[in-house]
């Protein structure tokens, strides 16, 4: 994606998470949208003018730490290039600049830390559409373990880098949590799954 909207996802993932807002606003799917995982912000953005074209009472939470990874990598995060802080290259102020000059700061809920210590503090929350987008095990089963119980009927969850090799505790954290689940996992745009929520 181009710089106006900063994101690392390409144009398929992009458009993908497009099509699924406005599938699940078509359908009238109840609860606001959430990014876990939202780097410099671009994602959040297009997101949020979506909410806004389409008139909806509806919000977009943007959950990172604003700080890169968290120290608690696990033993299923193999890739020799991951440590604490990567993806540190980011500044929650200037993504607040930047959603402020986008003109779509009204409609985001900006929770800024872990995700063990921010997912929680949602448990009232439902929501429609879910980008989880943290690359390790540990964030991923977080936010699969705090937003699975919160995503509504006919909700959509796409997780990123599942299928990506030097993301393989996303892929581990996806089979073990799924694995009791009627839902199916979906292949989705290289490398993301998603899950439809049936009930």
């Amino acid at each position: 994606m181009n710089t106006k909207y900063p994101t690392r996802l390409d144009l398929l993932r992009v458009q993908q998470l497009l099509n699924f807002a406005h599938h699940v606003i078509d359908k009238g799917v109840e609860g606001d949208f959430i990014e876990c995982g939202v780097w410099k912000g671009g994602m959040v953005t297009l997101l949020a003018k979506i909410i806004i074209s389409r008139n909806q009472k509806r919000k977009i939470y943007a959950l990172d730490s604003f700080h890169g990874l968290p120290p608690d990598l696990s033993n299923y995060d193999t890739w020799p290039e991951w440590k604490s802080g990567y993806f540190s290259d980011v500044c929650l102020v200037d993504v607040l600049h930047f959603w402020s000059d986008a003109g779509v700061l009204p409609v985001i809920e900006v929770m800024a830390g872990w995700f063990k210590d921010t997912l929680p503090k949602l448990i009232s929350k439902q929501f429609a559409l879910v980008h989880i987008d943290c690359d390790i095990y540990k964030s991923t089963m977080t936010c699969l373990e705090c937003l699975y119980p919160l995503l509504s009927s006919g909700g959509i969850m796409v997780i990123d880098d599942y299928n990506l090799p030097q993301c393989e505790g996303v892929k581990w954290a996806v089979d073990q949590f799924f694995h009791n689940f009627p839902e199916k996992i979906f292949f989705g745009a290289y490398p993301s799954v998603y899950v439809i929520r049936s009930r």
